[in-house]
């Protein structure tokens, strides 16, 4: 499936009943997407993700991303990937970042993934996250 129609099918609102599948098993049951530049800035901004779901965050070209916790009461996980024909090739992980922190990327990439804290356990650099059931 090609990153423009993963990006169609994804809300930012209502959670997707699609897996996110990696070698090492299933890392999200429920798949949520943000593509527009305010979905983009506000992301879990007053949110919160249950236990298996990921927000998708697709950006409109590969660049480095600055990463923002404000307003955000919770700790993450975030996993940085490129968008490949056959699913997410995953570039970098960061794991545990705390509430009102800050990152920036090492590498250009086109999209991350959010999950809740510890919901990238199994998550590896170099791992390809496909998504199934879509």
């Amino acid at each position: 499936m090609d990153a423009d129609t993963l990006k169609r099918k994804l809300s930012f609102r209502r959670p997707t009943d699609a897996k996110l599948v990696s070698r090492r098993g299933v890392v999200a049951t429920q798949l949520l997407g943000a593509r527009t530049t305010w979905q983009l800035a506000t992301g879990l901004m007053f949110r919160r993700l249950r236990r298996r779901q990921a927000l998708v965050f697709f950006t409109p070209f590969r660049r480095r991303c600055s990463l923002h916790m404000w307003f955000v009461f919770h700790p993450i996980d975030i996993v940085l990937c490129d968008y490949a024909p056959q699913g997410f090739v995953v570039r970098e992980v960061r794991r545990g970042l705390r509430p009102f922190s800050h990152h920036r990327t090492r590498r250009e990439v086109s999209c991350f993934i959010e999950f809740p804290g510890g919901g990238a356990g199994c998550v590896r650099t170099g791992d390809v996250l496909t998504p199934k059931d879509i």
